[in-house]
């Protein structure tokens, strides 16, 4: 009568250690679910950030071209960014043009400025474009491009930035 009872014994076992395997991998299932769950919530929110970035329009100025003084306006929000105006490397304007128009009486015009920042780090880029969009809403970046700084014992994650930025404005055909 012990054969039986050490045989049930056995299964019983058998069943108990089964059953805590498929308890364990359903707790690292449950777990992976959980991990691939924010993930997709992270790359849901970045993708509706992409796109509520790219719909964003350029606000277009009803008379002059902007002012000049671009130079003391980047240095004003770097510094309320919080960027050292020494990483300030150039402001160069790149030229203005015509831009296609409907209207015969209206022309419209785009003017161009190119900032370079160097070095910096992504967050300090990340903080100038938002203190500059708050602070000059009529400069609008068109093309941001990064370049890793690689030389020597220079830190890393750090890189040169340049900005171009541009405004849109209206003037009376004349």
């Amino acid at each position: 009568m012990t054969r039986p009872w050490t045989i049930a014994g056995l299964l019983v076992m058998a069943s108990g250690v089964f059953a805590g395997v498929c308890a364990s991998r359903a707790a690292s299932a449950h777990a992976a679910v959980a991990g691939a769950s924010q993930r997709l919530a992270a790359t849901t929110g970045d993708a509706q950030e992409l796109v509520r970035l790219r719909v964003g329009t350029q606000a277009v100025s009803l008379g002059p071209r902007p002012s000049d003084d671009t130079i003391a306006e980047v240095r004003r929000v770097l510094t309320v960014a919080g960027v050292p105006s020494a990483r300030l490397r150039s402001v160069q304007p790149t030229g203005e043009r015509a831009l296609r128009s409907g209207s015969q009486e209206v022309q419209h015009r785009e003017q161009l400025v190119r900032v370079t920042l160097e070095p910096v780090s992504l967050a300090e880029v990340g903080a100038f474009l938002t203190n500059w969009r708050e602070a000059s809403p009529q400069w609008a970046p068109s093309s941001i491009e990064l370049a890793s700084r690689s030389r020597g014992n220079e830190a890393e994650g750090r890189y040169t930035a340049t900005i171009t930025l541009s405004a849109l404005y209206a003037a009376q055909a004349g």
